[in-house]
């Protein structure tokens, strides 16, 4: 046996349920959010302590919700097999099925908001152009549809005014370069620019005042971390509610314009904090265990439609993804999903250790350990995605069974990563990226030098983005590695650039660089270019419908490694996309990767 303490079941473990995007509906009874109860991603709602009601069933999986100003109405984005076309569901009132407002399913249709009345949505979409998103008004009883702004870029509609004069607009570049429109809705003026031109920042969830004259916004516009400020309309003058020196993943306006609910992110690990506009004052929220956001679609904050209740969709090491309710008359959060594992017990799930190591250049990098508490084992190196993600002390299921198995894992958040700011974050900008390849391999000194891993026995694991380090680490220190698992990686930049959806190609260029002026770059620093370096047995996970990363990746590193006669399996997921999302696929993907790193790294 590896470790001392029992082995947890990994079935059992892959079973846990999440529940997240909480979301309110407009009566204030009933709390919408989307959960796998059933396997796939679903709409549920709840009241109460009584058992969840299954609201919206689409065909494929759930990928948000967005209650409307009415009670009853809801708009849900869906998709099909993973392909993140999405499409538009509309429940008009109580009781009400859904009906499908968008049925093009070559297209993609981002919903940006509600008007105050109810009759009108506003929502993105590729339809003109697959390439860019110009942005749409429907008339919900009429069906009547205007495009209210085109043009080629990358547009994305956020919020009507209360006044209904203006709808603000996001514009992105890149996802640390992005401007903010005015749309005015009421007049035939043409869209305004309320941000600086070239300018690098980052504008996300802007909101209304009540009075339509600002808009609040996190913005880090002359600033090395993200953080709440106010935009006025008309001087364009932003200031700044607070200035911290850590960083902010996300803030939401109370309807009221009182207070201003944020999430600070303290050494990947994360604090509600909510905030009087008035006063200043600042509460804690209470209650929630150590963790961060469960975010993947939507964002893990949402107020009532009268400021007094705060969802927030929340995981930690030691608890799954659930929805907890805060209100101004409750001494703490309390979880009022459920979603888990029956008869789970996390008891003996392991709380990781903030560490951090050095790196070939002088800079520290910080890091997640999880000890399996066996000396010098082997241990999975475990790279997020993005590579702007960040690895926080959230809930893994398959990290924790291998911790029980007699496995350590290392999460490090090398140069590139969110959460230390703005010049950590570009620290591997396109001509640098193989600078957080080198911080992976001194993640593997460390381990070796610290003695809390066998040399001779560590993996390389990761997915997207990190599945591209997996790769890059194998091919560029191939002597450092007993194995990988990839799961749906980038293998080659130039194919991946000219096969991912259209409408993501410029804004990844802008990270890795462009086919137009960096080719040969490109080609370089692919892993397909040094393959042949590979020693370490390689596990290729990659789902047939991935419109990021396309399956062309897996299946050019799979065949270029068998024709050289190297240890590699495959496994093809023919109704997923970038993630795993269905229950089904789990129970066959993630014990494959365990058994794997069992027969390569801990052989009995």
């Amino acid at each position: 046996m590896l470790a001392s303490t029992p082995v947890l079941d990994l079935r059992q473990l892959l079973r846990t349920r999440s529940a997240y995007a909480g979301r309110f509906d407009a009566s204030g009874k009933h709390l919408y959010f989307v959960s796998d109860l059933s396997g796939v991603p679903q709409v549920w709602a709840g009241s109460g302590d009584a058992w969840p009601e299954l609201l919206v069933a689409p065909p494929d999986r759930a990928q948000d919700i967005h209650p409307g100003p009415r009670p009853g109405q809801l708009i849900v984005g869906t998709d099909v097999g993973g392909n993140e076309h999405t499409q538009l569901l509309y429940v008009p009132e109580p009781g009400a099925p859904y009906r499908a407002l968008t049925e093009d399913a070559s297209k993609i249709h981002n919903f940006g908001a509600w008007s105050a009345d109810g009759r009108r949505i506003a929502y993105a979409a590729n339809t003109r152009a697959t390439r860019w998103f110009d942005v749409y008004v429907r008339d919900l009883p009429t069906g009547d549809t205007r495009c209210v702004l085109e043009h080629d870029s990358t547009n994305r509609a956020g919020q009507f005014s209360p006044d209904g004069h203006w709808l603000v607009v996001r514009r992105s570049f890149s996802s640390s370069r992005q401007e903010l429109w005015l749309v005015d809705l009421a007049g035939d003026g043409a869209p305004r620019l309320l941000t600086n031109a070239d300018q690098v920042a980052r504008y996300e969830g802007a909101e209304w005042s009540p009075d339509s004259s600002a808009l609040y916004v996190l913005t880090d516009v002359g600033r090395e971390f993200a953080a709440p400020a106010r935009l006025d309309i008309r001087s364009r003058r932003i200031d700044y509610i607070l200035q911290p020196e850590f960083g902010i993943e996300e803030a939401a306006l109370d309807p009221t314009g009182r207070r201003l609910a944020y999430i600070r992110n303290c050494d990947s690990a994360g604090e509600v904090i909510v905030r009087s506009l008035d006063t200043g004052q600042e509460v804690q929220v209470q209650g929630l265990p150590q963790g961060g956001p469960y975010a993947y679609w939507q964002d893990a904050l949402a107020w009532d439609a009268v400021g007094q209740r705060l969802a927030i969709s929340w995981t930690a090491t030691r608890s799954a993804p659930n929805v907890w309710l805060w209100s101004d008359s409750a001494d703490a959060a309390e979880r009022v999903t459920n979603a888990g594992g029956l008869g789970l017990g996390t008891e003996q799930f392991v709380e990781p250790e903030h560490v951090s190591y050095p790196t070939f250049d002088g800079r520290s990098i910080p890091a997640l350990f999880y000890s399996s508490r066996t000396d010098k084992g082997p241990c999975v190196v475990w790279v997020h995605g993005g590579p702007e993600g960040q690895s926080q002390p959230t809930f893994n299921a398959l990290m924790q069974y291998l911790v029980s198995a007699g496995f350590a894992v290392l999460a490090p958040n090398v140069r590139g990563s969110s959460g230390y700011g703005r010049t950590y974050l570009h620290l591997d900008d396109v001509r640098k990226r193989m600078d957080s390849v080198a911080d992976l391999a001194h993640a593997a000194y460390w381990l070796r030098d610290s003695g809390r891993a066998d040399p001779r026995r560590l993996a390389v694991y990761g997915g997207s983005y990190g599945g591209f380090m997996v790769l890059a680490a194998l091919t560029t220190y191939p002597d450092l590695w007993a194995a990988g698992v990839d799961l749906v990686g980038i293998a080659n930049f130039v194919t991946f650039l000219e096969n991912t959806g259209p409408w993501r190609r410029h804004l990844r260029e802008a990270e890795y660089g462009s086919l137009e002026h960096d080719r040969d770059f490109l080609i370089e620093i692919s892993p397909i270019t040094r393959v042949d370096r590979i020693r370490a047995p390689l596990l290729v996970i990659h789902g047939a419908n991935d419109p990021r990363v396309p399956i062309g990746e897996a299946e050019q590193m799979v065949e270029r490694l068998r024709s050289l006669g190297r240890t590699v399996e495959f496994l093809r997921l023919e109704d997923e996309g970038h993630q795993i999302a269905k229950l089904k696929n789990k129970l066959v993907a993630l014990p494959l990767a365990v058994d794997f790193l069992r027969r390569h790294l801990a052989p009995s």
